[in-house]
C-alpha cells in the first residue's frame, strides 16, 4: 500500500513538474517536452481511445458467444504476451530485452487473466505519460528515464 502511495506521489509531481517546465523553463527542455507532447502523447490518446472501443466490441462478443470467448481469452491472452515478449527480446536493446523477459515470466505466469476498469485505465496511461513528460525537466541520463517509465508502467 506504500508502495502505490508513493508511487501516486511521484506521478503527481512529476505531472506538476512537466506542467511547470511547459511553463517556465529553459529552451532545450521545452523544446523537448513540445516535441513529445506534439508527436507522443496523440498517439498514446488514439490507441487508449481504440483500446476503450475494441473492449466494449469484446465485451459484446463475450455476451453472445460466452463459452467460445472464454477459452479464446484464455489461449489468446497467453500467445499475445508470450509473443510480444519474443519480438522485445528478437530486438536485442537492454530495455526491449528487460520488457521483453518481463512479458515472457508474465506470459508463463497466466493463467488467471485479469479485468481492469477500462476507464481508470485510461485516465491512469493519460497521466503516466504526463509524469514521464515531467521527468525531462531533471538531467537524468537515459537509462534513468527508461527505469523511471518501467516503474511508472509496473505500478499501474
Amino acid at each position: 500500500m506504500l508502495h502505490m502511495v508513493v508511487a501516486v506521489g511521484l506521478e503527481c509531481f512529476l505531472i506538476f513538474r512537466g506542467i511547470q517546465g511547459l511553463i517556465k523553463a529553459l529552451a532545450s527542455v521545452k523544446q523537448m517536452e513540445k516535441m513529445v507532447l506534439k508527436y507522443l502523447l496523440p498517439q498514446v490518446e488514439a490507441a487508449s481511445l481504440l483500446s476503450i472501443s475494441l473492449a466494449f466490441a469484446w465485451q459484446k462478443a463475450v455476451k453472445q458467444w460466452p463459452h467460445f470467448m472464454i477459452h479464446f481469452i484464455l489461449w489468446s491472452s497467453f500467445v499475445m504476451c508470450l509473443s510480444t515478449g519474443i519480438l522485445l527480446v528478437c530486438f536485442q536493446r537492454p530495455t526491449t530485452d528487460g520488457v521483453g523477459v518481463c512479458l515472457i515470466a508474465f506470459a508463463i505466469d497466466l493463467n488467471h487473466p485479469a479485468y481492469v476498469m477500462l476507464g481508470a485505465g485510461f485516465i491512469w496511461m493519460s497521466m503516466w505519460i504526463l509524469a514521464v513528460i515531467g521527468t525531462f525537466n531533471f538531467p537524468l541520463s537515459t537509462i534513468d528515464y527508461n527505469c523511471i517509465v518501467l516503474e511508472l508502467g509496473l505500478d499501474g
